[in-house]
């Protein structure tokens, strides 16, 4: 059975794959469960998973927490979304630096195995689930400190 190439191309209209005639584009095949592992990793889900937990604990601990286990189910998730989104943002800014340090050498931006472009519309369709949830489940405090959180995480 023999595989495809990835073919990225100027018509490519999700921006998703590297360029052709990258290195990455000439090497290395295309294969779904890596295009999602890379995804998984580019919203650096590990670090997320502890700031929903951070948060799942601070929920619990609430006065009167199963009253309101909707709205601590949206926060949860509308957090996630948006840690996810920030990590996402914060290897757009620094893919120079990423393909320097051994621990960020294989991140997917730093080898080129998803475009920058694709990077911004991944975090941007994050973001954008992560405000609608949290302006729709939550209070416009949760969405205003999670969107400071995610800039905060960018910027510094």
């Amino acid at each position: 059975m023999k595989s495809h190439m990835i073919t990225a191309t100027p018509t490519d209209p999700d921006g998703l794959l590297p360029v052709a005639g990258t290195e990455v584009a000439r090497h290395q095949r295309f294969r779904p469960g890596l295009f999602l592992h890379d995804l998984w990793v580019l919203a650096k889900a590990r670090v997320v998973s502890l700031l929903v937990f951070t948060a799942a604990v601070g929920e619990i601990l609430a006065p009167n927490a199963l009253i309101h286990w909707q709205s601590a189910l949206a926060g949860l998730f509308g957090i996630a979304l948006a840690g996810g989104a920030g990590g996402v943002l914060n290897q757009i800014v620094e893919p120079d630096l990423d393909q320097h340090m051994r621990r960020t050498l294989h991140r997917p931006l730093a080898e080129g195995r998803i475009s920058r472009r694709g990077a911004i519309v991944y975090a941007s369709l994050l973001m954008t689930a992560a405000i609608a949830i949290l302006a729709w489940g939550t209070n416009p405090l949760t969405l205003i400190l999670t969107l400071a959180g995610t800039v905060g995480y960018d910027v510094s």
